[in-house]
Formats: C-alpha cells, sequence, structure tokens
C-alpha cells in the first residue's frame, strides 16, 4: 500500500526535474501573454503593476493552473511538508491529465494553452520534454518482503517458476505442480517469511510486482568452503521482463546485502541444462564449485553449486 509510504528518493528527483521544466514553461507562457496585454493596452510600467496583474487580470487567468502546479511540486518535494508516494504519484498523474489536455472540465484552459504551443516553438519543445518526462516508468524498487506479501510473492514465485522450466519436455506437469504446490504454497512462503534467518525481496516497477529473490545467511553445502556463507536460493523474473537489466540490478542488489552483512561467499543452485542462467550467474563472477540433487515431484534433478567469493 501507498497510502503512508513516504516519499521515494526516484519519485522525489522527478518531482523536482519537473518543477524546474515546469518554471521554464510558465516563464514562456507568461512572457507571451505579457507581450499580448501590452499590444493590446499598452507597455506595463513597472514590475508590481506587472505582478499585481499577474495575480488579478483576467488576462493572466489561465495560466494560474500552471502556477499553481508548480506551487503543489514544489510543496509536495519540501523538507517541512513532504508527501506521500501516493499524493506524489497522484500529482503527477493530475500534471500529465492537465498538461495533455484531457481535463475537459476546463475548455477554456485547454484552448489557451493549445493557442500557446501551436505559436511558440520554445514552449512546444518544453511541453514535449515535460510530457515524456511524465510518461517515465519509475525505476526498479527493490524492498523486503514481509508476511502481508505472502499471496503475491506465493503468485509471482509460481508464476516464474512455470515460465521458467515448463516448456521444457524434460519436467513433466505432474512434477511441475508437486513441487510448485508445496514450494509455493501460501502457508510455506508465510512461514518462510516469519522465518528470520530468509531474506526476501521484492522487485516493482510502479507497483507492479516483477520479480523477487530469496536469500539464507548462513547456508551450508559441502562443496562450498567459507566461513559465512550466503546462499542465493531464488533470483526469478515474469518473463516479460528478461533482458532489460532488472535481474542486473536484483542480483546487485543482493551481494550489496551480503558484503554488507559480512559475508565472504555467496553460493547457489542452478539446473544442469538451465544454460541462460548458468551465463547470467558466470557474468557476476560465479564459477561451479560441485553438484548436488534437486527434487522436482518425482524427478531427482542435477544442479550445478556455483559460488562467488565476496
Amino acid at each position: 500500500m501507498l497510502q503512508n509510504q513516504p516519499i521515494t528518493i526516484e519519485t522525489k528527483k522527478k518531482l523536482k526535474s519537473l518543477s524546474r521544466l515546469m518554471s521554464h514553461f510558465h516563464k514562456i507562457l507568461l512572457d507571451d501573454a505579457k507581450e499580448e496585454y501590452e499590444k493590446a493596452n499598452g507597455n506595463i510600467p513597472n514590475v508590481y503593476l506587472y505582478f499585481q496583474l499577474v495575480l488579478e487580470d483576467k488576462h493572466f487567468a489561465w495560466l494560474r493552473k500552471i502556477s499553481y502546479l508548480i506551487a503543489l511540486i514544489d510543496e509536495a518535494t519540501s523538507v517541512r511538508h513532504p508527501a506521500t508516494e501516493e499524493e506524489a504519484r497522484k500529482l503527477l498523474k493530475k500534471t500529465h491529465s492537465v498538461l495533455s489536455l484531457l481535463d475537459e472540465s476546463d475548455e477554456f484552459f485547454n484552448q489557451k494553452l493549445q493557442k500557446a504551443l501551436s505559436k511558440n516553438k520554445a514552449a512546444s519543445l518544453i511541453h514535449n520534454e515535460i510530457l515524456s518526462l511524465l510518461r517515465m516508468k519509475s525505476q526498479l524498487k527493490i524492498t523486503r518482503a514481509n508476511e502481508r506479501d505472502a499471496e503475491a510473492l506465493a503468485k509471482l514465485a509460481k508464476q516464474t517458476f512455470y515460465e521458467a522450466f515448463a516448456n521444457d519436455p524434460r519436467n513433466s506437469p505432474e512434477d511441475m505442480k508437486a513441487y510448485t504446490d508445496k514450494a509455493f504454497s501460501v502457508e510455506q512462503i508465510s512461514k518462510e517469511l516469519c522465518d528470520e534467518s530468509i531474506f526476501y525481496f521484492l522487485a516493482k516497477i510502479d507497483e507492479e510486482l516483477i520479480g523477487y529473490a530469496k536469500l539464507k545467511p548462513l547456508s551450508q553445502i559441502d562443496c562450498v568452503s567459507a566461513e559465512r556463507p550466503i546462499e542465493l536460493c531464488r533470483l526469478y523474473l515474469l518473463q516479460k521482463y528478461i533482458g532489460k537489466g532488472f535481474g542486473r540490478s536484483l542480483m546487485n542488489h543482493c551481494l550489496s546485502l551480503a558484503r554488507e552483512m559480512k559475508h565472504d561467499v555467496m553460493w547457489l543452485g542452478v539446473w544442469e541444462y538451465n544454460y541462460r542462467a548458468q551465463k547470467f550467474y558466470e557474468k557476476f563472477g560465479f564459477e561451479r564449485a560441485g553438484e548436488h540433487i534437486f527434487q522436482l515431484g518425482n524427478d531427482p534433478q542435477t544442479d550445478w553449486i556455483m559460488q562467488k567469493r565476496l
């Protein structure tokens, strides 16, 4: 839930970039409006009167919608009254709606903005830059899972396991079902989330759960020699997100945590026929150290044990 979640560093950076662009955009539009006013009414004699006109005259009224948004954006990133993540996202969405001319309740503003964009190239360029920023998806966010995540995590774990292995003819549907029904039941995941010796991490993009990792500190296996080993039990992404750099980010998060916790070796098991995963781990410096049996239903499969010195 985002309701009480503090604004993230990423969202805060996005709002600050938006504030900078919006301020520039507003100045261009304001200069245009001032020029139009002076053509009709003569030169504005001083800054004080100009300021009063901007605040009160109907000629400048439509621009107050943009200045109000800028004020809200600046307040959202302030130290004294920072927005929550939910409030910040609503503000981003509203800004996008206003500048995309999607707010049908204010046709006057839409017409004025459309006219300004059509006559001023600089305003149009900044406007496009703002919309591009607003359309940008958030960066990958990695957070520690807790018991409340059990159902969503169990569903994701089962889905990613099937995507990874169900199409291989060596894995029968019966063995796949037997393993996943047990390993990825809500009850089993809940139990593991309550276990202080197990760490689950969730990878999200715009609150969409796209992957996860499971770590088990001080997990031992005979072929790995270490004083403080840590096992990377699982690292999975939804198929559509593989190859986009998110797996690398999730792995780097796990490695960083392992180093912070003063572990000297990270090890993992990978199916002997999972060549893509083996190459992925090799890129991070993992080397084959041995093998063990992974029981998939009634099928005893061989996993390579790979390790990396930290």
